[in-house]
């Protein structure tokens, strides 16, 4: 696939931003030319409703390539307030916060996100308004030289590897223009939007979210090139309540509070039991594995319910007199 630059002068260019070694121009210059299937290792993993997730992890020295393109020419790239997966300081948490006052809401689901997003100059030419280096606003050159070393060319064009280090930053910021335009449509609605990974929400304070409202959110989906999971789409209409909570991912809101599902609450306190267990364990590194686990839920459940839970209390505290801790 041709990149508008010779190997080598991709890899001097990548060489003088990302401060990386000299003696690597070989083989940056090899990631130019060879088949991208060279580079990765390509596995499947098991979605949680059934069907594979395939992920593409880049090898060593690539991996670490990436990393120094994040560092070095990634960091600035611009993200919406709604963003709150792959950025640091918001998680699932600060993604629910917003619905809390909400009673109605379309939740979304990007379809295969990642692959969706075209990086080649061949996606340009086919469909401009899908193209990340346009996107994105970065210079021709910069963009020309960075895409051998962030993409997996498949078959005629280069998609974004999910696993790659690189690959959630250049996601967030290519939803930055929809994350903008939704964020706009819910101030002038009184709505509320974030966006987690590939998740999106919407929420009304009021009982239901409109079906004019609707088709103005899944137009402005549509417009920037983004297929939607329809099995994945929900509508709720006069929930935040018991009956009928708000779901959003890897949270509940009932009655305007902050709830872990009850599977999640399940995983935590098996986890809980065979931390303590394994605190007791002979091994300096699964004891000391097994305390951070246990504390690690503590302190994520903490910041949810301001305590833990009944369903938590008394195996965290089993495990902490096994393990004989401090709290």
């Amino acid at each position: 696939m041709s990149y508008g630059l010779r190997p080598t002068e991709a890899a001097d260019w990548l060489i003088r931003r990302c401060e990386l070694p000299r003696e690597w121009r070989g083989y940056l210059a090899s990631v130019v030319v060879k088949p991208s299937s060279q580079f990765y290792h390509q596995w499947q993993m098991p979605k949680k409703n059934g069907g594979y997730r395939v992920i593409l992890s880049p090898l060593e020295p690539l991996k670490s390539v990436q990393r120094q393109i994040l560092r070095h020419v990634l960091c600035d790239l611009r993200i919406s307030s709604a963003a709150h997966g792959f950025v640091g300081g918001r998680d699932i948490i600060t993604n629910a916060l917003p619905h809390l006052q909400s009673h109605s809401m379309l939740g979304l689901d990007l379809a295969d996100a990642f692959g969706n997003v075209w990086l080649g100059w061949m996606a340009y030419r086919e469909s401009p308004r899908k193209t990340t280096g346009l996107k994105l606003g970065l210079h021709l050159d910069t963009w020309q030289a960075l895409l051998p070393f962030i993409s997996y060319v498949d078959d005629d064009d280069g998609i974004l590897p999910q696993g790659a280090p690189t690959s959630p930053a250049i996601f967030n910021a290519m939803c930055c223009r929809m994350d903008t335009m939704l964020l706009k449509l819910a101030k002038n609605v009184g709505g509320v939007y974030t966006r987690y990974a590939d998740n999106l929400t919407f929420s009304m304070p009021g009982p239901s979210v409109g079906q004019k409202l609707i088709n103005a959110i899944l137009r402005i989906v549509d417009d920037d090139g983004f297929p939607l999971n329809d099995d994945k789409t929900q509508l709720l209409r006069s929930a935040n309540n018991f009956n009928r909570p708000l779901r959003l991912p890897g949270l509940n809101i009932i009655n305007g509070q902050l709830v872990l599902p009850a599977d999640t609450l399940k995983r935590f306190r098996s986890a809980m039991y065979r931390a303590g267990q394994d605190s007791c364990s002979d091994d300096d590194e699964v004891r000391d594995h097994a305390r951070r686990s246990r504390r690690g839920i503590k302190g994520y459940v903490i910041r949810i319910y301001g305590e833990l839970p009944p369903q938590l209390r008394g195996m965290y505290e089993k495990g902490r007199i096994h393990a004989s801790e401090e709290t």
